[in-house]
């Protein structure tokens, strides 16, 4: 799969708001209960609250033939919010591309670590890239508790 890497644009805060729901809700199937999925994800967030939550980071965007497959979120502490591939283009290099393009902006920031709440489904993906587990949590969202991992990865500079 050939992967474009773009910055986002406001423009785009629809189609990754929508990519979340489609990430949550069929491509954690095979870890996730649906009542899980729901909770996590109830409904496609809305324009402005996803906007407001991608706007104050830098946001790498993942695109093949002009579609956005993939998305990941860089804040100013080295914290990683959102990491989201689309259902059908799992496992096939989207995620390791924007995770690239992502560690390479924390170093260029001089940034000292990275950190993330990983789900069960990206705790494999971050430990692959060299990622250490620090504690694993259940956390609450609209009264399901999921399992989530606290994750860092110091870099050198």
């Amino acid at each position: 799969m050939t992967v474009h890497v773009r910055l986002y644009r406001k423009a785009d805060t629809q189609a990754l708001a929508e990519l979340f729901f489609d990430a949550v809700r069929m491509g954690t199937t095979e870890i996730y209960s649906k009542k899980q999925r729901e909770a996590w994800a109830p409904n496609v967030p809305d324009v402005i609250s996803w906007s407001a939550r991608l706007e104050p980071a830098t946001t790498f965007i993942a695109e093949q033939s002009d579609d956005i497959v993939g998305y990941m979120t860089l804040d100013h502490t080295g914290y990683i919010d959102l990491a989201f591939v689309r259902s059908d283009c799992l496992r096939q290099g989207v995620g390791s591309t924007l995770y690239q393009y992502l560690e390479e902006e924390a170093k260029r920031q001089n940034l000292p670590r990275l950190h993330t709440q990983a789900s069960e489904l990206a705790k494999p993906f971050f430990e692959k890239h060299g990622w250490t587990l620090l504690k694993s949590q259940t956390i609450r969202r609209n009264g399901t508790d999921l399992m989530n991992h606290l994750m860092e990865k110091k870099l050198s500079l």
